[in-house]
């Protein structure tokens, strides 16, 4: 989920800055970082709750109730980013912070990306 994070909110966000988050594998870098660091920089179940957030962010789940679950993923993000213990993570989450706009567009309908469920096959 952190990946995915990273690839959906940050990278689209420096993709539009005219920033290539994949050169010299920044992007890994900081999803490695979330990933592996975040469980022991946020006390508690706080990355367990961000993540959730993430999910349900990006979710089919969450079709008429996006602008709920973007309001609890960026409470999420920045309840996690004032928590963290870790520098590198907060440095990724002090990034995450400026993407609502990239997330708010997860569920447009023109959208590359319209949610992290398979659509059934008919």
């Amino acid at each position: 989920m952190a990946a995915k994070a990273i690839d959906l909110l940050l990278e689209e966000k420096a993709h539009a800055e005219g920033r290539n988050l994949y050169a010299e594998g920044k992007a890994r870098a900081m999803a490695r970082t979330l990933a592996l660091q975040g469980p022991r920089a946020l006390p508690g179940a706080l990355f367990d709750a961000l993540m959730s957030s993430f999910v349900a962010l990006a979710s089919q789940r969450t079709l008429g109730r996006e602008e709920a679950a973007l309001e609890a993923f960026f409470a999420a993000v920045e309840q996690a980013w004032g928590a963290s213990t870790r520098r590198p993570v907060t440095e990724v989450l002090a990034q995450v912070r400026s993407t609502w706009p990239y997330a708010a567009a997860l569920h447009q309908e023109d959208s590359p990306f319209p949610s992290l469920e398979m659509s059934s096959l008919r």
